[in-house]
């Protein structure tokens, strides 16, 4: 069965007439999917750019919305998306959009979609309501207003604390009432290599949309000097590689009534058939704690990359450049989550004023003023803001500076 975006009414019959010919119910929902499935691709805040692009590489044609952008697409897309996107949060498909300024509008408009096309009989969902500016005003009350209505056509029951359960996504919007359903499962950051993790790690999506936002092309050598997990270097690893972020990982489509296992096995095959044997430059990794050097020998085996991305056991102060140029990347202590953030600026600035002249830097730090600047000693260059783990932070980006003592 094909899945489609058009929702029906729950009452209606298998067949449906067209003046005296009666065409199979499931032929219309297939012409219907054919046309096409509405795809919102959540991205990270100040990221979306970075996800249309991605989308563009794959041939979708994409617009670009506040919080992700949106294709019209097909289910094999969907796929694609969630097993190519680095940066991508999610990946919902459009349900259904109707208006609705009562409970009784609102469970009217539910009611009326197909949900059997959508979600397994008997599935548990995890349902999530959003609303701004509406007369639905109870949040509790419209998450029972779906359940009930979703326990009575599908006998679905709520969550709990099922970790498998059908996300569901309810956005009202003035009169407007949106249904998305969350094709991807688990967030997309949770690529599978990382189930240990140092003190406050970026999220693996982010640490790509750093990499990429830094224009690293995986031409240049890349080394971390506060690796900690090792997100920076095996996202780094799996980007000069061409390996696709998901693999290896599960996602709800895989759950979904009409799921195309064959489409499915061909996207794999497609993004498997793009993957490199070596890396085109180095990928190292380094941090003064052994634990977090062992932590992230252990991150990056699971990633399948122990023989591509190299770590070992050193402060920043003692590290030699292994190349006359490339890209330094650190997220270095910062702000509320550890002490030290000004004496790992300095030290950081130090090597690039030294062994790491003729590399270009990127550092994340706290904030939103020049103060990591400062304590790097180095030239402001680029800057973008962005939040992790509530913190406000920001991806401070420059070009190689000459040695200490140069001309």
């Amino acid at each position: 069965m094909h899945h489609r975006s058009a929702s029906r009414t729950t009452g209606e019959a298998s067949e449906k007439v067209r003046g005296r010919r009666k065409v199979p119910l499931r032929s219309v929902r297939a012409r219907k999917a054919d046309r096409g499935i509405t795809v919102f691709a959540v991205s990270p805040p100040g990221f979306e750019d970075l996800v249309e692009a991605e989308l563009r590489s794959l041939g979708l044609g994409t617009r670009r919305e506040a919080g992700g952008v949106g294709f019209t697409g097909s289910w094999p897309d969907v796929y694609r998306v969630n097993l190519q996107s680095r940066v991508a949060s999610r990946v919902l498909v459009r349900v259904a959009e109707f208006p609705a300024e009562t409970f009784p509008a609102l469970e009217k408009g539910l009611a009326a979609v197909a949900w059997d096309v959508w979600l397994p009989h008997g599935a548990a969902v995890d349902l999530r309501a959003a609303k701004h500016r509406t007369r639905l005003y109870h949040t509790g009350k419209v998450a029972e207003v779906a359940l009930g209505v979703l326990a009575k056509v599908l006998g679905a029951r709520p969550a709990g604390d099922e970790t498998d359960a059908h996300r569901l996504l309810l956005r009202i919007d003035g009169p407007r009432v949106t249904v998305s359903l969350d094709t991807s499962g688990a967030h997309l950051h949770r690529r599978g290599y990382r189930v240990e993790a140092g003190p406050a790690p970026l999220r693996e999506t982010l640490a790509a949309g750093l990499l990429l936002r830094a224009r690293w092309d995986a031409a240049e050598p890349l080394l971390d000097p506060f690796c900690g997990s090792g997100t920076f270097p095996i996202e780094a690893a799996l980007l000069s590689l061409r390996i696709p972020p998901g693999r290896g990982r599960a996602f709800a489509f895989e759950r979904l009534p009409g799921f195309q296992a064959d489409a499915w096995s061909a996207a794999q095959a497609e993004a498997e058939g793009c993957v490199l044997a070596g890396l085109p430059a180095p990928v190292f990794g380094s941090d003064q704690d052994p634990r977090a050097v062992a932590l992230a020998a252990r991150s990056a085996r699971r990633a399948g990359l122990a023989d591509h991305v190299q770590v070992a056991v050193a402060d920043v102060t003692e590290l030699e450049a292994p190349a006359g140029s490339g890209l330094l990347v650190a997220n270095p202590p910062y702000g509320l989550r550890l002490a030290g953030e000004r004496s790992a600026l300095r030290s950081l600035g130090t090597a690039l004023r030294g062994p790491f002249a003729g590399w270009r830097w990127a550092v994340v730090a706290a904030g939103a003023d020049r103060r990591a600047e400062r304590e790097l000693g180095l030239p402001g260059g680029e800057r973008l803001p962005f939040r992790s783990g509530g913190l406000r932070l920001q991806w401070v980006m420059g070009e190689a500076c000459e040695a200490e003592g140069g001309s």
